[in-house]
C-alpha cells in the first residue's frame, strides 16, 4: 500500500473523529467542522498525489489546492477557537485567491510536456506565507487561552510545514528538473512520515486543548448560578469556609452580609418571573462590579445574596454595606426604571463564633431586623438597636 494512502486513511479517521464531535458539540460546532474539512481536504490531497509520486513527477494541481483548502479551513478553526471569531479572513481569503489563481492558471496556461520547477511556486511560497504568518497572528490568543506551552506545541506543526514549504520554494529556484525529481523520491517516504506526525501533533494537540476547555468550562458553570453569574451556593460555603480558616490563622477580620430584595414577590406578581429574573441579575452584576477584588458575592437563596468581606472591620463592614445599599437603589432607578431596595444584615466575626455558619446566623438576624424596621437599612449585629440608616 503506498504510504500515501496510509496519510489519507490517517486524516480522514481525524476528519471522522471532528464531524463526530460536531454533531454532540453544539457550542464549538464551527471549530469542528473547520478541522472535520482540514483533515478530509488533507485526506484528499494525499490520495490524488499517489500516482504522480510513484512516477516520480509532480502532483497535480488539485492534489495541491486541496492541500492549501485544507490548511486555511484549520487555520480558520484556530482562529475561531482561540478569539471567537474569524481574524484572518482578509488577508487570508486574499492570499488563497492568488494561490489558487496561479496553480490553476500555470495548469492550464503551460502544457503537460513543458512543466518546470517554477509551476510549484506558487503552492511553495504562498503555502509558507499563509502557514507561518497565520501562526504568528494565531499564537496571541492561543497563549491567552491555554498558556505559552500548550499554544507554543499546537502552533508548531503549522511553523514545522510552514518552514519546509519555504525551502521546497527555495530549491525549485536553485535546481533543475531532474534534480527535484530525484529529491522527490529521495524525500517520499520522509515527506509522508512527517505528514503523519504533523497532522497527529496538531490533531492531538487540539484535541487536548478542546477537552481542557471542555472542563474549564464544567468547573466555572460547577461554581457559579446559571441565573445570575454570581457564585453558587455551594460554591459560596466553600469560599466563607476558607475565609474562615484565614480568619482563625491570622485574626485578620471578616465580615459578612446578608443582602434581601426587598418586595421582591410583588416583581413577580406585576411583571411576571422572567423581570424577576431580570432584576436577579441585574443586582448580581451591580453587585460584582461595587465590590472589590477580594470580596466574593454568591447567590445564597431566593433574592438573597451573601457578601463575603475577608480583613473587614465593623465599620468599614457597615460602610461598604451602605454605599452598595444606596448605589444598588440609584442605578436600579435609573437603568429599569422601577425603584428596588434592599435589606442589609452585616455581622462581624467575634471571639465567641464557633464556626462561620454562627456567623452567617447572626447576619440573618440583623437582615430580618432590617425588615422589620422598616426595610431599605443596614442593621449590624450586636448593635440592633440602633439601625443604620
Amino acid at each position: 500500500m503506498p504510504i500515501e494512502v496510509v496519510v489519507g486513511i490517517q486524516l480522514g479517521l481525524y476528519g471522522m473523529g471532528w464531524a463526530l464531535a460536531a454533531l454532540f458539540i453544539a457550542e464549538e460546532r464551527r471549530v469542528l467542522l473547520h478541522w472535520c474539512a482540514y483533515a478530509l481536504l488533507q485526506a484528499l490531497s494525499a490520495l490524488l498525489a499517489v500516482h504522480a509520486l510513484e512516477r516520480g513527477e509532480f502532483p497535480p494541481v488539485a492534489s495541491l489546492a486541496a492541500s492549501v483548502l485544507g490548511f486555511a479551513a484549520a487555520l480558520r478553526g484556530v482562529g475561531l477557537f482561540a478569539y471567537g471569531r474569524a481574524t484572518l479572513d482578509r488577508w487570508m481569503g486574499g492570499l488563497l485567491a492568488v494561490i489558487l489563481v496561479l496553480l490553476f492558471g500555470s495548469a492550464l496556461w503551460i502544457p503537460a510536456g513543458q512543466r518546470t520547477p517554477w509551476q510549484g511556486l506558487p503552492y511553495a511560497f504562498g503555502l509558507a506565507l499563509l502557514l507561518i504568518g497565520a501562526s504568528g497572528a494565531l499564537w496571541r490568543g492561543l497563549r491567552a487561552d491555554a498558556g505559552r506551552l500548550p499554544a507554543a506545541v499546537a502552533l508548531l506543526p503549522s511553523l514545522c510545514t510552514g518552514a519546509l514549504a519555504l525551502t521546497s520554494g527555495v530549491m525549485r529556484l536553485t535546481m533543475g528538473a531532474s534534480e527535484l525529481g530525484e529529491v522527490r523520491q529521495v524525500m517520499r517516504e520522509p515527506n509522508a512520515v512527517g505528514s503523519l506526525v504533523a497532522s497527529a501533533i496538531f490533531n492531538f494537540g487540539f484535541m487536548f486543548l478542546f477537552v481542557s476547555r471542555l472542563i474549564r468550562r464544567l468547573r466555572r458553570s460547577a461554581r457559579l448560578d446559571f441565573l445570575t453569574g454570581a457564585f453558587n451556593r455551594r460554591e459560596t460555603e466553600e469560599q466563607l469556609e476558607a475565609a474562615w480558616q484565614q480568619h482563625l490563622r491570622t485574626q485578620g477580620g471578616l465580615a459578612v452580609a446578608l443582602i434581601d430584595l426587598d418586595h421582591f414577590k410583588a416583581i413577580n406578581d406585576r411583571h411576571g418571573h422572567a423581570r424577576g429574573d431580570q432584576a436577579l441579575a441585574f443586582v448580581a452584576r451591580h453587585l460584582r462590579e461595587q465590590t472589590r477584588t477580594y470580596e466574593h458575592v454568591g447567590r445564597w437563596g431566593g433574592e438573597e445574596f451573601l457578601l463575603l468581606m475577608p480583613g473587614a472591620h465593623a465599620a468599614a463592614a457597615v460602610q461598604t454595606c451602605e454605599r452598595l445599599r444606596t448605589s444598588l437603589s440609584e442605578a436600579a432607578l435609573q437603568h429599569t426604571g422601577e425603584a428596588l431596595t434592599a435589606s442589609i444584615g452585616v455581622a462581624v466575626a467575634q471571639p465567641g463564633d464557633a464556626s462561620a455558619a454562627a456567623l452567617v446566623e447572626r447576619a440573618d438576624r440583623a437582615m430580618y431586623l432590617a425588615k422589620a424596621g422598616g426595610r431599605n437599612r443596614v442593621c449590624a449585629a450586636d448593635v440592633e438597636a440602633a439601625p443604620q440608616r
